[in-house]
C-alpha cells in the first residue's frame, strides 16, 4: 500500500451548467451529453445539465486485481487445510490465523473498487518487479507449483511435527544442480531409456519427481556444441565388481552410494560403451547439512598437536566433520573412472561469504583442475546485489571449467587415461607363465601405419643383406614431455600393430593375434631432433609432416 500500482481515470458526469469545465464529449455529441434544454430570451437553447470531465486515481489495475485473486485463492487454501485437518492440529491453527489475517486485508478500503482479473497477467512488470507486489506474485506461483507436485519422497521431510531439514536441503541441491545443468546450456533428455534400477526424473502432467532416498534417479543432459553427454544421478550405487580385464567399472571393494554423481562422457556413445573405452569421468557430490564451515571440514591449513587431538575427541563422540573430507578421498580412490569428489554444504552467515571464496579453489592433485577433491558452500535462499544465488554461481562456474576440462585431450589425467587404458587391456602377469613374461619386459610393441608397413614388407623382408629399419615416437612437442614406460630403454625386442593398441585385444592364452608375424632385434633407442629424424628417414619413408621438436628413434 505504501507504494500501489494505479492508474489515472477521466470519467463524465452531468452537472449543471457553467459549475465545471465541460467534457470533450459534449462537443462531439452535444444531445448525447446533456439534459434538459431551456430557451432563452434571445432564442438561444442551453442544456440544464452538461457532461462534465472527472479525473481520479483508481486501483482497478491488473495487478491490484491479481492481488485480490491471490488472496481469495489462498484463503481457499486455508479453508481445504481446514476441513481435511478435523482434528486438533498446529497446521490447523495456522490455517486458521491466515485465513482471518487474509479475510481483513481483503475488507480494506483499498480493494473496494478492484474487480475480480479475467486472466492473470504474468508477464505484468509490477507483479514481477515492484516490492510487495513481487513477493505475492512469486508466493502465489511457489504454491500453484507445489499444488501440482507428486512427490514420493515427500513423506520423509514432512511427516511429523518436526521437518528433515538435512534431508530437505538434500532433495533441495537435486533440483540446484538440475538447474545449473540447464543454465550452461544442456537439454535435459527424459525419454532417454535406462535400466529398470533407476528411475527418471520427468514431466507429466505437471511435475512429477521421482526422487526418494535410497532410490536412484537420473537424468539425461546433452551439450550439443561440445559433443558430451551428461548423466545427472542422485543415490548412485557403485557396487563391488571384480575386474576381469574387459570392464573396469563400479567399486573394487565395497559398495558406495554419494548423493550425487555427474557420469560425463561423448554424446555419441552410451555409457556402457563409454565405460569400456574408457570415455567416461565420474564427478561425485554429497550434500552435508551440518557442516557449518570450511574450516570444520578441512581443518586448520596449519595443524598443531593441540589440533589433531581435538580430532581424534571429536571422532569418538561422532561430530567429526572432517570424516567427509576423507569421505570424498575414498570415492576418488574406490570407485573406478572417478575423477573429482566435492562436498556441497549451506555453511552460516557469518562465514559464507569466506567460504564461497575458499570453495573457489579445490584441493588438486597436480596443477590442473582434476583430479581433486573440495567442497563447495550453497545456501537456499541467499541472493546478492545481481539477484543470484553466490554459491550457485561458484558451483556453476566449476562444472562449466569440469567440462572445458574434459574435452582437453592434452591435460594429464587425459593422457594417464590413455595409457591406463593401454595397460587395462594388455594381459596381467602370470607368473606360472614365466616365459611369456620374461619376453614381455622385453619387447617393444608399436604402432606404424600401412603405408609404411607395405614399404618394409617389399623392400627389407626379401633380404639379409641390409634389415635395418626405423621405428619413431613422440618426446617433446611445444613445450610438453610425452610419458615414456619406464622399461623402454630396457627393450631388446621389437614387434609392429598397424592397429592402435588401445583397440588391440589379446586373448588369455597370450597369442598376439593382432601383431605382425615378425620380431627384430633392437639396436639402439636414442632421443633425436626433428631434422635429424627426417634426414634419417629420407631413403627409407615419404616425407611426412612431423609436429613434434624432438623424437625417440628406434
Amino acid at each position: 500500500k505504501s507504494n500501489p500500482d494505479r492508474m489515472l481515470v477521466s470519467e463524465d458526469e452531468l452537472k449543471p451548467f457553467g459549475t465545471a469545465p465541460i467534457s470533450k464529449n459534449f462537443f462531439k455529441n452535444p444531445f448525447g451529453n446533456s439534459k434538459n434544454w431551456q430557451k432563452l430570451s434571445d432564442g438561444t437553447y442551453l442544456p440544464g445539465l452538461v457532461a462534465t470531465s472527472r479525473k481520479y486515481d483508481s486501483y482497478n489495475t491488473p495487478a491490484n486485481q491479481f492481488i485480490k485473486f491471490a488472496f481469495k485463492t489462498f484463503i481457499k487454501i486455508c479453508d481445504d487445510v481446514i476441513e481435511l485437518i478435523r482434528t486438533t492440529s498446529t497446521y490447523k491453527d495456522k490455517a486458521s490465523c491466515l485465513k482471518q489475517s487474509l479475510e481483513i486485508f481483503l475488507q480494506d478500503s483499498f480493494f473496494v473498487d478492484v474487480q475480480d482479473p479475467f486472466s492473470i497477467p504474468f508477464n505484468n512488470q509490477v507483479l514481477q518487479k515492484r516490492e510487495g507486489y513481487s513477493q505475492i506474485f512469486n508466493a502465489f506461483n511457489m504454491l500453484n507449483l507445489a499444488l501440482q507436485l507428486d512427490w514420493k519422497g515427500e513423506g520423509e521431510v514432512y511427516e511429523g511435527q518436526a521437518r528433515n531439514v538435512a534431508l530437505l536441503y538434500e532433495y533441495w541441491l537435486v533440483f540446484e544442480l538440475i538447474s545449473i545443468l540447464k543454465t550452461i546450456g544442456a537439454e535435459l533428455k527424459l525419454d532417454v531409456k535406462k535400466d529398470n534400477t533407476a528411475n527418471m526424473f520427468s514431466i507429466e502432467k505437471g511435475l512429477l519427481v521421482s526422487i526418494k532416498q535410497g532410490n536412484t534417479s537420473f537424468v539425461s543432459a546433452i551439450l550439443k556444441e561440445q559433443n558430451i553427454k551428461i548423466d545427472f544421478y542422485y543415490n548412485r550405487t557403485f557396487f563391488y565388481k571384480k575386474f576381469d580385464g574387459t570392464v573396469y567399472k563400479d567399486s573394487y571393494s565395497r559398495p558406495f552410494r554419494p548423493d550425487y554423481t555427474f557420469a560425463i562422457y561423448p554424446a555419441n556413445m552410451d555409457e556402457d560403451e563409454a565405460i569400456q573405452k574408457g570415455e567416461v569421468s565420474f564427478i561425485h557430490f554429497d550434500a552435508k547439512y551440518r557442516v557449518t564451515d570450511i574450516t570444520s571440514l578441512f581443518g586448520k591449513e596449519k595443524q598443531t598437536n593441540s589440533d589433531f587431538e581435538e580430532e581424534k575427541k571429536n571422532e569418538s563422540v561422532k561430530t567429526y566433520n572432517r570424516g567427509d573430507l576423507l569421505k570424498m578421498h575414498t570415492y576418488n580412490d574406490a570407485i573406478r573412472r572417478t575423477i573429482g569428489s566435492y562436498v556441497l554444504y549451506p555453511g552460516n552467515n557469518k562465514k559464507h561469504e569466506e567460504d564461497i571464496e575458499k570453495a573457489e579453489q579445490p584441493f588438486k592433485i597436480y596443477d590442473e583442475l582434476l583430479p581433486g577433491v573440495g567442497a563447495f558452500a550453497i545456501r537456499p535462499g541467499e541472493i546478492d546485489s545481481d539477484n543470484k544465488n553466490p554459491g550457485e554461481t561458484v558451483l556453476k562456474d566449476f562444472i562449466q571449467k569440469i567440462i572445458e576440462f574434459r574435452q582437453n585431450k592434452a591435460k594429464r589425467i587425459e593422457r594417464t587415461t590413455y595409457f591406463e587404458n593401454m595397460i587395462l587391456q594388455s594381459p596381467s602377469a602370470d607368473k606360472e607363465k614365466t616365459d611369456f613374461n620374461d619376453e614381455l619386459k622385453l619387447t617393444m610393441i608399436g604402432y606404424v601405419n600401412e603405408d609404411y608397413n607395405e614399404y618394409l614388407k617389399e623392400n627389407k623382408y626379401k633380404t639379409e643383406e641390409d634389415g635395418t629399419f626405423y621405428f619413431y615416437f613422440r618426446a617433446i612437442e611445444k613445450g610438453n614431455v610425452y610419458t615414456l614406460h619406464k622399461e623402454t630403454f630396457q627393450a631388446k625386442r621389437l614387434r609392429f600393430t598397424t592397429k592402435r593398441l588401445v583397440d588391440i585385444h589379446i586373448e588369455k592364452d597370450y597369442k598376439f593375434e593382432e601383431l605382425e608375424p615378425w620380431v627384430a632385434d633392437i639396436q639402439s633407442i636414442q632421443l633425436v631432433t626433428k631434422d635429424k629424424l627426417i634426414k634419417t628417414l629420407a631413403p627409407y619413408k615419404k616425407p611426412t609432416e612431423h609436429k613434434a621438436d624432438y623424437y625417440y628413434l628406434v
